[in-house]
């Protein structure tokens, strides 16, 4: 191989890592979609909360293959959780494929109180178009 031709091998890998490493503000944060068709909102509980103990939820989410999972953020409130995943929106690609990817994201839960515990999800309705909130009662002991 002559030094042209690594040299331009060179600059080829180089573009190429410039081209897929993103900026932080090549992103947006979206609130993730959790329906996108009418089998509906796909949440993993457990039967129970045990007081002070971390129990892990999981939300079904979908997303474009440039997008990324962003942060997943959890709220209690005495006996309501609130659970709010988002995803970071690739906003300078002008080249992504619409091809989904849908993966679970989890958050631990700590419950403060005995009760009957409700859990909120807030997301994106693929089918609606809107956001959405689906909520679910799981005994805390």
């Amino acid at each position: 191989m002559t030094e042209y031709g690594r040299a331009g091998i060179g600059v080829l890998v180089a573009a190429l890592l410039v081209s897929v490493t993103a900026c932080a503000d090549d992103y947006i944060e979206v609130r993730s979609v959790i329906e996108w068709d009418l089998a509906g909102v796909q949440v993993t509980l457990p039967d129970h909360f045990d007081v002070g103990v971390p129990a892990p939820v999981s939300v079904m989410t979908l997303r474009v293959i440039c997008d990324k999972d962003g942060r997943t953020v959890v709220t209690e409130d005495g006996l309501l959780v609130v659970i709010e995943p988002y995803d970071l929106k690739n906003i300078k690609s002008t080249a992504c494929p619409d091809a989904g990817i849908s993966g679970p994201r989890t958050a631990n839960v700590i419950v403060g109180q005995a009760g009957e515990v409700t859990v909120r999800v807030i997301g994106l309705s693929g089918v609606q178009n809107s956001v959405i909130t689906v909520e679910y009662t799981v005994p805390a002991q």
